[in-house]
């Protein structure tokens, strides 16, 4: 049995479970040629909790996303794929321009400003996160009237220079001394299509000082020797055992996340286009 690695990080809606890796004498001893490293087991697990927690880190990334861009997440259970609950912090604060940015007469930066004194306003703190998605960072680049603002030489409110921090994450600059940053990572979707963490046509406006939580629901697992279950409290729980009749071993990363968002108010997502 080969241990594939499977690509589709998150699903459309979040599992309750992560999946299982599956350790075989195959993959201890097997070795490439010329290659004098001895695996073992204790490696090949640390690797597959590794990349178990990168799985739902992930997840609670999606769970976020979902939550701050329609206040709705849905739960479903991994084994069963039976729907357990839905996360509702509807309504959320959604702005929608007057002018789309598509449109040449747009002004980007009006919009920006008026989101940032509101989210600042309600929150009674300073709105200090903007996250564009693909779509509208474009729109933003090459919009005219955002081009002669920042070529101005004698009022220096800020700056366009593009710089990749990290895959999919991109610093377009900074404005009043905010960092403008675009967001352009993808998830697999249950159905198979590739969507954006942000969506591509909308800006995330934000105030970071008051943030939200991730809670985290306990996780029930079986004891062999008193055939009792037991529930831990944790972030990640762990389980590695041997199946009756199975010349494998197993290796499970479980974790129950829920995002706990602030106040609606902290934030808005302007949506650019209509």
């Amino acid at each position: 049995m080969s241990r594939e690695r499977d690509s589709s990080l998150v699903s459309s809606r979040l599992r309750t479970s992560s999946p299982v890796r599956v350790l075989t004498a195959d993959d201890m001893y097997n070795r490439l040629p010329g290659q004098v490293e001895v695996t073992t087991d204790a490696v090949l697990i640390a690797d597959d909790i590794r990349d178990l927690d990168e799985r739902i880190t992930r997840t609670e990334e999606w769970m976020c996303s979902q939550v701050l861009f329609t206040g709705i997440c849905e739960i479903e259970d991994w084994d069963t794929g039976r729907h357990l609950s839905t996360f509702d912090y509807s309504p959320i604060s959604e702005t929608f321009v007057s002018v789309p940015w598509t449109d040449p007469s747009s002004k980007p930066l009006d919009d920006l400003k008026v989101c940032i004194r509101a989210v600042s306003s309600a929150s009674n703190n300073i709105a200090d996160v903007v996250v564009f998605g693909a779509e509208a960072a474009s729109l933003f680049e090459n919009n005219e009237s955002v081009q002669m603002a920042f070529d101005r030489r004698f009022i220096f409110q800020g700056e366009i220079r593009q710089e990749q921090r990290e895959w999919g994450l991109m610093n377009l600059g900074t404005w009043r001394g905010l960092d403008l940053l675009v967001n352009e990572t993808t998830y697999t979707a249950k159905d198979g299509s590739t969507q954006y963490f942000v969506p591509e046509d909308a800006v995330l406006v934000a105030c970071s000082v008051n943030k939200g939580a991730m809670a985290y629901a306990g996780v029930a697992q079986g004891d062999p020797g008193t055939q009792q279950l037991e529930v831990y409290e944790g972030t990640r729980i762990p389980l590695v055992w041997l199946p009756d009749n199975e010349d494998v071993r197993k290796v499970r990363l479980s974790s129950r996340p829920c995002p706990i968002p602030p106040d609606p108010s902290n934030w808005t997502v302007i949506h650019t286009v209509k």
